[in-house]
């Protein structure tokens, strides 16, 4: 009988779809809030004493929002405040400390021998540095732009400006035109003693010493048995800009890598380990050189007139000839070879030299 009762039900007709969109087109109803337990939740951000720490809560409404405990981080961030109240520092996170902004850098054996080489370019610089760095803090003043200049003084500039001055730079445009843009930092600031000062205490006949110490303990890999027409660049793609390629003898395929920062060297000679099956074996200098280049190819110390055995702060990529390291071929080359411009009493004259890639 049941069944019999639900089948005599009329069935429920689909409504008419104009219907339903006219009903459907009156303002939209705003969602009604969630309620538990038949009070509403409401958002809320509780937070810590000291405000940096907050977390998204959803409550009853009239429930008062609970408070966070500070942390570690907490305490941490109040002491530094204080500190630098102490010292009047307005913003503890972006000071840099005085020994930061004042270093003592390492003069490398090229920057020594670029000043012996040109010593009103190294001179100028050093007074636009000086001017840049007393400059104020704007955003337009955070910047300065070179002129444009060769391959070789590019490269002391980006070594000295990075090293002695706590600055940031990197070469913009195409050659004939490239140029070198510094950026201030935080621990931006001159060095104790200028590279002009540091290098007029030390001769020539030392400089020469040191270069040829550069060149005997220069750190190299040789690459041997290189299958033909393997693509070398891609397999050393992490390291780019960080070797020479020093000596390639193709009748025997092998090729000399030569580099001139020790922890650079070293992650590559670890990761290449004894080579790549089917496209190359590595066969590494001696280990009494590696150690001597590990514990620095030589260089003067901010305030001192002899060389120093201290480690040599990380050099850009030089132009090497030979069996020279970067640094050492492009400082003991002549000026001519090289592609230096010199600057001499306000003529510049530019030596007609086929440049390499720019660093």
């Amino acid at each position: 009988p049941g069944d019999r009762q639900q089948q005599q039900q009329p069935a429920e007709e689909f409504p008419d779809l104009a219907a339903a969109a006219a009903a459907g087109s009156g303002p939209p109803q705003a969602a009604a809030p969630a309620a538990v337990g038949g009070a509403q939740l409401v958002k809320a951000t509780a937070r810590c004493a000291c405000g940096r720490r907050q977390m998204h809560l959803a409550i009853k409404q009239g429930q008062p929002v609970p408070k966070l405990p500070c942390d570690r981080e907490c305490d941490l961030q109040q002491r530094r405040h204080q500190i630098a109240d102490a010292f009047g520092v307005d913003s503890p996170e972006d000071h840099a400390a005085h020994w930061d902004r004042h270093r003592t850098p390492n003069y490398t054996p090229r920057l020594l021998q670029a000043y012996k080489q040109d010593p009103l370019f190294i001179e100028q610089l050093e007074k636009q540095f000086m001017a840049f760095l007393g400059s104020s803090s704007s955003s337009k003043s955070s910047r300065m732009t070179l002129d444009p200049m060769t391959k070789a003084q590019r490269e002391i500039i980006h070594e000295y400006a990075e090293q002695g001055w706590g600055f940031v730079s990197h070469s913009t445009g195409a050659e004939a035109n490239r140029r070198v843009q510094i950026f201030k930092t935080p621990s931006a600031g001159a060095p104790t003693q200028l590279l002009s000062q540091a290098a007029v205490l030390v001769s020539q006949a030392a400089i020469d010493n040191m270069l040829k110490n550069a060149a005997a303990n220069a750190l190299t890999l040789t690459l041997v048995d290189i299958t033909p027409g393997a693509n070398l660049a891609y397999h050393l793609r992490e390291w780019a800009g960080e070797y020479n390629i020093s000596s390639e003898d193709t009748h025997s395929g092998s090729v000399t890598l030569t580099f001139e920062n020790p922890k650079v060297f070293k992650s590559c000679s670890d990761q290449l380990a004894g080579g790549i099956r089917g496209v190359f074996r590595v066969e590494r200098g001696s280990s009494k050189t590696a150690a001597a280049a590990a514990h620095g190819g030589g260089g003067v110390t901010a305030g001192s007139s002899s060389s120093s055995s201290n480690k040599t702060l990380g050099q850009r990529p030089a132009a090497a000839a030979g069996g020279l390291s970067r640094s050492a071929a492009a400082a003991a080359a002549p000026a001519a070879a090289a592609g230096w411009q010199t600057v001499s009493k306000g003529r510049s004259t530019a030596t007609a030299a086929a440049e390499p890639p720019p660093p």
